[in-house]
């Protein structure tokens, strides 16, 4: 489970006791510990990842877990265990509200983004995406192992199409809002998936030859690119539009990727 603990009060995130009525309601937190908590005999580990920033606020209230004790304390007297399959991650920009105490009880790892960069996401994301085609009890019939023809080619849109433009748009354009690679490729993920889901769901790729359906995903990936890649750009659009017709020419396997229509007008026009 993942949650940005500033993103609600801290009552909705560890419960509420009641003064008039004398009755405790979870909050978040401590209904997903609760949970978990059931499952401790299980092998598979339980993640509660806190992505957000940390202060005094909410986090105190954890010290009870981060220590020896590792125990949940609410305020209506309970206390939940950590089983040893239970675990928890804090994704903060940084540690400048974090208590020594706090610091002391976790283990630290300080990774720059730009070092990471955007390759692990999308890894992560296909290997998610062949996991979620084959679920038989979501898409019943027509649930299916993603050819390795659909692998090779999402490898190569991603590798082919994206570090040029992605490299051109935080070099020499100005974004609307600061964003990271991440931020960017994980948009593209997104809008593409939605795409591809309903490619699965309205028999697109039933009875198709191979080379429609890569027609298809070559066209969903044009536009979640154009609207992620290229969507935090709010002036000079013209500039970015034909520096990726440009990129977009050189590769003689996408050259004809772009509709006609796109050599007189804006890619974003097009999609």
């Amino acid at each position: 489970q993942r949650i940005n603990p500033k993103s609600i009060d801290i009552k909705m995130l560890y419960g509420n006791y009641d003064e008039m009525s004398k009755e405790f309601t979870d909050g978040v937190l401590s209904a997903w510990f609760k949970e978990f908590s059931k499952h401790s005999g299980k092998i598979e580990r339980k993640w509660i990842i806190f992505d957000g920033p940390v202060d005094a606020k909410w986090i105190e209230n954890l010290n009870t877990v981060l220590d020896d004790t590792k125990k949940l304390c609410l305020t209506n007297g309970d206390t939940i265990p950590l089983s040893n399959g239970m675990n928890m991650i804090f994704e903060p920009m940084d540690l400048e509200e974090a208590s020594p105490a706090t610091v002391s009880r976790c283990g630290m790892i300080y990774m720059e983004p730009h070092r990471m960069g955007w390759r692990p996401l999308y890894h992560s994301w296909k290997l998610l995406l062949i996991d979620e085609f084959n679920n038989k009890k979501k898409y019943g019939d027509r649930a299916f192992s993603i050819p390795e023809t659909w692998i090779e080619e999402f490898d190569h849109l991603m590798e082919e199409l994206v570090p040029g433009p992605m490299n051109f748009v935080k070099t020499k354009m100005k974004e609307a809002a600061p964003t990271q690679e991440q931020n960017l490729v994980q948009s593209l993920l997104n809008i593409f998936q939605i795409y591809l889901t309903e490619m699965v769901e309205k028999d697109f790729i039933k009875d198709k030859e191979h080379k429609v359906i890569i027609a298809g995903i070559q066209n969903a990936f044009l536009y979640a690119f154009v609207w992620s890649i290229c969507a935090s750009i709010s002036k000079d659009r013209k500039a970015l539009d034909l520096e990726i017709k440009r990129q977009f020419s050189l590769n003689k396997k996408y050259s004809k990727f772009l509709p006609p229509e796109l050599t007189d007008g804006a890619i974003y026009d097009a999609t």
